[in-house]
């Protein structure tokens, strides 16, 4: 049985000034930890052919119990790669204070996106840094 696929959509490409990802901050709850959705609009329909990567479930950090108790505030840098699948991997963090590292590299490792596509297809890409900062109210 012959199975007769439809022709390919065209592709065009997309404006690739697209702005880096946003800086959230995180701030600690009552002593609890607090996981605030973040919310981000939904990527805007695009043809098929050349995307940026774009979060679909972006990072939501919880703001270390012991930097809070410590009246510590911080920043961080979180440097990632992107599967085909659009998952983190890689994940690094230069943090102004130790004690975010393992907060920052957990909340962008369980992050997910749209992967890059380039020519139709998604592509690992490489080179990401997405900053958190760490604020106490």
């Amino acid at each position: 049985m012959n199975v007769e696929l439809p022709p390919m959509p065209p592709v065009s490409k997309i404006d690739p000034g697209v702005s880096g990802f946003p800086v959230p901050v995180i701030q600690p709850g009552n002593w609890t930890l607090l996981r605030e959705t973040i919310r981000f609009a939904p990527p805007a329909p695009q043809a098929m052919g050349e995307r940026l990567a774009q979060a679909i479930r972006p990072p939501v950090a919880s703001y270390p119990r012991s930097m809070a108790s410590k009246g510590l505030e911080g920043t961080c840098d979180v440097h990632f790669s992107l599967s085909t699948r659009g998952l983190p991997y890689d994940v690094t963090a230069n943090c102004s204070h130790a004690g975010f590292e393992k907060e920052a590299v957990r909340a962008v490792s369980r992050a997910e996106f749209l992967p890059e596509i380039r020519q139709g297809v998604p592509v690992e890409s490489h080179n990401y840094v997405y900053p958190m900062e760490f604020r106490l109210q």
